[in-house]
């Protein structure tokens, strides 16, 4: 019985280390979101934009695409991609978004519970990657761009 009580301690012990290290308990669940962003931008949204440089139809310029590729290019430029599992703050106020860029500080806040449902239900989100890199990059989506560039595809029933 006491080698029982102590093989339970000792393999409890061991489970609770692992959920910590693997983002568990007092860690908000882990860094998911932000492999599987940086993923998304290095292999569809920065060969789309490649694309998009030699159509005469983009939407952006020559010059608007080179800037959104430095951006997104990360030994270049130090974009911080941070989780965050509270609702994200601007100026004091509180907002119910997706995420919110930075440009001043080269940073995105993703809002952690929205970012994990869209990637482990397969949302196609490249639009709202590209959105906020263009915030960072000080080009204006007012008219929904990053939208055009990135249509959201229709699920099928």
């Amino acid at each position: 019985m006491k080698y029982q009580l102590r093989a339970i301690f000792v393999m409890m012990f061991i489970l609770w280390t692992v959920n910590l290290n693997a983002g568990g308990m007092g860690s908000n669940g882990g860094n998911f979101s932000v492999p599987a962003f940086w993923n998304l931008v290095e292999n569809e949204i920065v060969p789309h934009l490649k694309t998009l440089k030699r159509d005469p139809k983009s939407p952006l310029s020559s010059m608007q695409i080179d800037q959104l590729l430095t951006k997104m290019n990360r030994n270049v430029t130090n974009v911080n991609i941070i989780e965050t599992p509270f609702v994200i703050e601007k100026n004091g106020v509180k907002k119910a978004v997706d995420a919110i860029n930075y440009p001043n500080d080269n940073k995105i806040d993703l809002y952690k519970p929205t970012w994990d449902s869209y990637f482990s239900l397969g949302r196609d989100i490249n639009y709202l990657i590209t959105h906020e890199f263009m915030g960072l990059a000080h080009i204006n989506d007012e008219e929904n761009i990053s939208t055009k560039l990135f249509p959201p595809k229709k699920k099928s029933a």
